[in-house]
């Protein structure tokens, strides 16, 4: 490739042309040696990969990897980039490509060979591999019991499963658009502080809070809100209510996964193992149905993320719904299933990698020059 021809293509693209001094330094190869962009590319990703293995195989320990796929389009991927970050210095170590054309297999099920063949290289140029986080692939577990790796999955990923696992368990109601339309603490935490304090300053005018209660933080604030709009007698919010009329909503299936993650950073920090994380998750069913007595130590900051012990229960012992969440929750959340999640780990920095270099990837000239590796 030609600087013209590059120049050109920027322009066509209406995206800033490449400095003229800046390509020929990057095209400069060995002497008497002239090679192409993909070529260069290659040799420049090789060369940077070698020295962040050399700098994590300094340390002489067993290293940490985060591992992620991307493919470059959602459907008839044509090819499949596996990305390799140690979790502790956040160095790329390895970048592994596979095409279905040549894998002979759909390219839906491209990420795990790709994983296998990019451990199998880092092992065996020495690297020591304690484990891998990755997302949840059952064909992965086989693989790595061979290799000798432990297997942390992503929390954030589970987190949407449990979501989703608890939105469908639960028929969870679709959240109301107008805050006038509230009639229970549980909807009124589905909008914002913002949105709550001028739906207030709205209806009754400003100045109808004092400072001390716009001050409370979003969990107390809504009963306030609440009495403000409903006062105790009539005939919407009684005084003697003691369960939340509307139940569980969409913003405490939202909670339950900051609870999830929670428990995981509890478990790590506390050196905790599977038993203890399930019994820290499952804890949440007890607390909306308004049991705090395991909430005191370290267990506060859980039952913070509830709301705290001064909201309403969102049920008893005795509604369907609780032995509904309990099975929900003991069936993604298992002790097998918590052991992929005591160490806390996700693999946010790969994502926050490739989603920053997709519009490179996705170029033709960079997807030959990484497959020219496989």
């Amino acid at each position: 490739m030609t600087y013209t021809v590059l120049n050109n293509f920027c322009i066509t693209l209406g995206v800033a042309p490449v400095h003229k001094p800046t390509f020929y330094s990057y095209m400069r190869g060995e002497t008497n040696v002239r090679e192409g962009w993909n070529a260069k590319a290659v040799r420049q990703g090789v060369r940077y990969c070698d020295l962040a293995i050399d700098t994590v195989m300094r340390s002489g320990k067993p290293v940490t990897l985060m591992v992620d796929g991307r493919y470059d389009s959602a459907r008839s991927a044509q090819h499949c980039t596996v990305t390799t970050i140690e979790y502790d210095t956040r160095l790329v170590v390895d970048v592994h490509t596979l095409r279905p054309k040549t894998e002979g297999k759909a390219s839906t099920q491209l990420e795990v060979p790709a994983v296998v063949r990019l451990l199998r290289g880092l092992l065996s140029r020495g690297l020591k591999i304690r484990c891998i986080v990755s997302d949840d692939f059952a064909a992965l577990s086989p693989q790595l019991e061979r290799l000798g790796i432990e297997w942390q999955k992503d929390c954030h990923h589970k987190v949407k499963n449990v979501r989703k696992a608890l939105r469908k368990a639960l028929k969870v109601p679709k959240k109301l658009n107008n805050p006038h339309q509230c009639v229970s603490e549980a909807q009124l935490l589905e909008f914002t502080k913002r949105e709550l304090l001028d739906v207030l300053s709205n209806r009754f005018g400003p100045g109808c809070l004092t400072q001390k209660e716009e001050r409370l933080k979003k969990s107390d604030f809504v009963g306030v809100v609440l009495k403000k709009m409903y006062p105790y007698g009539t005939t919407t919010n009684e005084q003697s209510l003691i369960v939340d009329p509307n139940g569980v909503t969409d913003f405490h299936v939202h909670e339950a996964g900051l609870w999830f993650l929670r428990a995981a950073e509890l478990c790590r920090d506390e050196g905790g193992d599977s038993v203890s994380l399930h019994n820290d998750i499952m804890m949440i069913a007890e607390h909306w149905a308004g049991d705090h007595l395991r909430c005191m130590g370290d267990k506060e900051l859980l039952c913070g993320r509830g709301g705290g012990p001064t909201r309403l229960p969102l049920y008893t012992r005795d509604d369907p719904v609780y032995d509904i969440i309990r099975r929900t929750l003991g069936r993604h959340c298992s002790t097998t299933v918590c052991s992929y999640y005591t160490e806390f780990r996700h693999t946010s920095a790969v994502e926050t990698f490739q989603g920053r270099s997709s519009s490179t990837r996705r170029s033709p000239c960079t997807s030959r020059s990484r497959m020219s590796r496989v």
